[in-house]
């Protein structure tokens, strides 16, 4: 007679993707950076109603256009040992993928990442959360938009920029440039503001 061994979440062991598909859930949301777990932070009412303006937003145009498929909290492999789950992602009509049980396998081109208060310094974001930046950018996404709820602003980077090309501001615009084209949504809209406070109205 044999023991089946249980497996467990072990922050300390290296696992590939494919192992760390494979671990039972726990309640909790886990990205794989390089082999290494790491649990990510928890998010509040802020972050969720973000979210759900700028998903809205997105979602109503793109499916009106026909542009391509948008998904949130859902994860995507981006090598062997690195699995992200970012707060939104969009992939191009010509590259969305069949339906899967498992994480996507193709490398979306928008990611959109609401920062958590855990994630910030007084300097902005924490050294993980700008490698994170840099590691879809070099991983082959095309654009990134980074969301700090704590100073209202939205930076937009592009692929092959190690900066931002665009800080926007709560009296801004942010648009979907050739990634979305046409898309376009004021950023005070997100931070809570009526759509004529938002354009200045």
């Amino acid at each position: 007679m044999t023991t089946e061994v249980k497996k467990v979440i072990d922050l300390g062991q290296s696992y590939t993707v494919e192992e760390f598909e494979a671990l039972p859930g726990d309640g909790n949301r886990y990205e794989l950076v390089r082999g290494k777990i790491v649990k990510m932070p928890s998010t509040g009412d802020e972050h969720g109603t973000i979210l759900d303006e700028l998903y809205a937003a997105l979602r109503a145009y793109v499916k009106a256009n026909k542009l391509g498929k948008l998904w949130f909290t859902t994860g995507f492999k981006l090598s062997d040992d690195t699995e992200f789950e970012p707060d939104l992602m969009f992939i191009t009509a010509d590259r969305v993928p069949p339906l899967s049980k498992k994480a996507l396998r193709v490398i979306p081109d928008l990611v959109v990442e609401i920062w958590s208060p855990s994630q910030l310094t007084l300097k902005g974001l924490d050294k993980a959360s700008q490698q994170k930046i840099q590691d879809y950018l070099e991983g082959g996404v095309r654009q990134v938009w980074s969301i700090h709820p704590e100073n209202q602003i939205i930076e937009v980077y592009q692929q092959g920029q190690s900066a931002p090309v665009q800080v926007l501001g709560i009296k801004s615009e942010l648009n979907g440039g050739e990634v979305i084209p046409g898309f376009r949504i004021q950023v005070g809209e997100l931070f809570g503001q009526t759509e004529a406070e938002a354009a200045g109205a």
